[in-house]
């Protein structure tokens, strides 16, 4: 009894897990598909928004940090991970 072919979607994985290359391009462009579907939940706030008072804040994890901006914010008041 002889032993099936393997099946050209088998024979596609196989070829393309051999591949670092490819395979390091899919996961860039999952991880980037990834971040698309959550940016809504990963920066909530308008980019364009000027919060005022709240300039030249350091990030939140130094002391005078603010947990509503990660990154602290510039001379404008804008949040520095959304520039």
């Amino acid at each position: 009894m002889a032993a099936t072919p393997p099946s050209s979607w088998q024979l596609f994985l196989s070829t393309f897990c051999r591949n670092k290359g490819a395979v390091l391009g899919f996961i860039v462009l999952a991880l980037m598909v990834i971040i698309a579907i959550l940016a809504p939940a990963i920066a909530p706030h308008d980019p364009y928004e000027l919060f005022t008072g709240q300039e030249q804040l350091p990030p939140a994890f130094l002391d005078g940090g603010n947990t509503m901006f990660w990154l602290g914010t510039d001379d404008a008041g804008e949040i520095h991970y959304l520039e």
